[in-house]
């Protein structure tokens, strides 16, 4: 497990807080014990003499090291010591009348095991006119602990053995476990991103499923084709703990296995936006030179195209180049014809070092 101090941190924490019951707080929920902390009430983290929305964006504020001003002994309300992601859900929780009084008297807590993070896809594409390549890694979740799940904290910390400059890091909610998402960047002390941190709402997710905890998208240059890059976990001050929090009466509290880090290659992957750029123009046109160099190559013995995928416009896959792919440029430029088909996004391997 890497540290917050790592260049080019990409701690992405998921705090996914259960909220089945609407987007108001229940009017019958219990009063919240007195904390011994100053005679103020457990979980009053902004002493106002409320529990409110206010003091659990306050505990949140408090995982992410957004602001260390937040007393801890209120924002620890779930009888396990130490301010984690299970103090977010678990004040959510007794926020919209769905879980147990808060406890602010805390007690060693021991997480459970029975979550699995592992690596899955990643995929490539890349954006000449933009002279950006664009990377999406996917971590897979599988829950076996026989509980729905209340909410997770996962850091994931970016680095290359071969000198790539991660940018733009951003986590992506669709086609993932969760529904919606609030997203913090995070810095260390030198300037570099370190992370961002999500809070994202799903309160079905339940065990026996495996299903896509995180999706990650980077950017890379041009420059850092071939090159490598790895995602290993991470945790981030004062409160990042890699653990998860679950619907389990005995104990909230779980950690997740995780068999990083795990590297993948960056593909010289060529083709970009739509295919039918023949030429290779920087600008990405398609315009009546294209049509010159793929006569050129097919008829009087001309270069071939520098990237398959753009004069492949059938799809088909197959080399070379034949007149299928010419007739689709030409119908396309003179007749009218169907606009080329997007380029393939590449799909790499991921591996251990």
């Amino acid at each position: 497990m890497k540290s917050i101090t790592f260049t080019a941190l990409l701690a992405i924490g998921l705090y996914i807080l259960l909220m089945s019951g609407g987007s108001t707080l229940a009017a019958d929920a219990p009063e919240p014990p007195v904390s011994d902390s100053q005679n103020r009430l457990c979980g009053d983290v902004d002493n106002n003499g409320l529990v409110d929305l206010q003091d659990l964006v306050g505990v949140l504020a408090f995982i992410t090291d957004r602001s260390n001003a937040a007393d801890s002994a209120l924002c620890d309300v779930d009888g396990c010591e130490g301010v984690t992601v299970n103090d977010a859900t678990y004040l959510a929780s007794y926020m919209y009348n769905q879980g147990p009084d808060l406890i602010c008297e805390t007690v060693p807590c021991q997480p459970n095991t029975g979550i699995e993070l592992t690596a899955g896809e990643v995929h490539f594409s890349f954006d000449k006119v933009l002279d950006t390549g664009y990377v999406e890694f996917t971590v897979n979740v599988t829950n076996t602990t026989g509980f729905p799940v209340r909410g997770a904290a996962i850091g994931l910390a970016v680095s290359s053995p071969t000198g790539v400059t991660a940018r733009g890091l951003s986590p992506i909610k669709e086609n993932t476990i969760w529904e919606s998402s609030y997203t913090h960047v995070l810095t260390d002390e030198y300037g570099d991103t370190a992370g961002l941190v999500s809070t994202l709402f799903q309160p079905t997710y339940s065990g026996g499923e495996t299903g896509v905890a995180a999706r990650v998208r980077i950017k890379t240059g041009a420059l850092e084709m071939g090159e490598t890059i790895c995602i290993d976990s991470c945790t981030f001050p004062p409160a990042g703990q890699w653990v998860w929090s679950l619907s389990n009466p005995e104990s909230y509290l779980y950690t997740a296995s995780w068999d990083g880090p795990w590297c993948f290659t960056v593909p010289d992957w060529c083709c970009s936006v739509f295919r039918g750029n023949i030429d290779n123009d920087p600008a990405d046109a398609i315009d009546i030179s294209d049509l010159v160099h793929l006569t050129d190559y097919m008829f009087a013995g001309g270069p071939a195209p520098g990237c398959f995928e753009e004069a492949d416009l059938d799809e088909s896959g197959l080399e070379p180049i034949d007149v299928t792919d010419l007739i689709l440029l030409v119908e396309f430029m003179f007749d009218s014809g169907p606009q080329p088909p997007d380029c393939p996004i590449g799909t790499g391997t991921v591996f251990q070092p």
